[in-house]
């Protein structure tokens, strides 16, 4: 694997998260969830965790957008951000390990060529967009694990992307009046490209390093299965230090939740 191009591309080592602080899903104290739990391939219940844990992100950013200010999209964007590139992690961890190799290039968002001015609104958009697409290889990836098929790995990679793609954005929305400031509006030659890319960098490596060292506040490192977890480590965190709307969206988010087992029979 080549280094990453620095102005265009950021990296995802083999040791990027230190161990022993990964989440696992909790035992269940239901006798018929605990004999279908048995029944299932190992790997197959943090899959369905995490499917059924990017649906509620989706919902959970769709009500903050709605009503949220600044703040709110602030806190929810870093706390999804930094779970969205620790599964990426853990999605692409079997790949690097398997194709020898030490990292994933991951490409950056191209801020410089995006329409001008930006807003935190508006690459919090393109960030659920992408979240929503998403579901996708997140949904093919359930079905391909739960059936033991040889196309896993590719919809861990698809999805790991998608995540990854995210999770940058939502990175980058946190300097969105920074990044206006090397803009003048004047028409052709209108934007300072270079300074925009060392921005854009900067924020998401920014964010990766909040992520690496998550676990030093919530106890674990955090993740998108842990959305469908009421009592894991980030939801907790979420809810004792979240705003009011943030706090409102993910508990509604949760309200219905969607169970992977049932989505999967849809």
């Amino acid at each position: 694997m080549t280094k990453p191009n620095y102005c265009t591309q950021i990296s995802i080592d083999r040791n990027f998260l230190p161990e022993g602080f990964d989440y696992v899903v909790p035992p269940s104290f239901d006798e018929a969830e605990i004999e279908r739990r048995r029944s299932l391939s190992p790997g197959t219940l943090t899959v369905e965790f995490q499917d059924s844990g990017l649906a509620i992100i989706n919902r959970t950013i769709e009500t903050v957008q709605a009503f949220g200010g600044d703040s709110s999209l602030e806190f929810s964007g870093l706390q999804v951000a930094q779970a969205a590139v620790d599964s990426a992690y853990y999605l692409s961890k079997g790949g690097m390990v398997r194709d020898r190799v030490t990292r994933r290039n991951f490409e950056l968002p191209k801020s410089d060529s995006m329409p001008f001015p930006l807003s935190r609104q508006g690459l919090c958009q393109e960030a659920a967009r992408v979240l929503i697409s998403a579901t996708e290889p997140s949904r093919l990836l359930l079905v391909s694990q739960t059936k033991g098929h040889a196309s896993t790995p590719i919809y861990e990679t698809r999805l790991a992307r998608s995540l990854v793609d995210a999770s940058l954005l939502l990175a980058t929305a946190d300097v969105a009046d920074e990044l206006n400031e090397f803009y003048d509006g004047d028409g052709k030659n209108d934007r300072d490209v270079a300074s925009i890319r060392l921005l854009t960098r900067d924020a998401c490596m920014d964010m990766m390093l909040a992520a690496k060292s998550a676990f030093k506040r919530q106890g674990l490192h955090p993740s998108v299965a842990q959305f469908n977890d009421p009592e894991s480590p980030l939801v907790s965190f979420w809810d004792g230090n979240g705003g009011g709307v943030a706090k409102f969206a993910l508990r509604t988010a949760r309200v219905t939740p969607v169970e992977a087992p049932k989505r999967l029979a849809a």
